[in-house]
């Protein structure tokens, strides 16, 4: 990506280790599942295998944490699809393809 100093893995990564260690202090588990399509779907529009990326994270995390990324990764594909989570995939003006909430306009 423009203007990036990490790789878009690199990123992805940082994002579910930043959860991991979070590890759902003040957090609702649905908001993280919401986080971990975002990531999911960014790894996809990025030509990433989110499956790996997960499951790397998922065994260095918490076990409680790890359950939760392997469940969301478990998932029927319809169950953690962008529109049943409702994301929506825009190309930014860089060319570059974002995936964020719908609601986060």
């Amino acid at each position: 990506m423009k203007n990036e100093w990490h790789s878009c893995y690199d990123r992805a990564v940082a994002s579910l280790i930043c959860d991991a260690i979070e590890n759902l202090r003040n957090e609702e588990f649905r908001e993280k599942l919401i986080g971990f399509a975002v990531v999911y779907y960014g790894c996809i529009a990025a030509g990433i295998v989110p499956d790996e990326l997960f499951k790397r994270v998922a065994a260095v995390s918490t076990v409680k944490m790890a359950q939760l990324m392997m469940g969301f990764i478990n998932r029927r594909t319809k169950d953690k699809s962008i529109e049943a989570f409702l994301l929506s995939s825009e190309t930014n003006l860089d060319e570059e393809i974002e995936v964020r909430p719908s609601w986060h306009k």
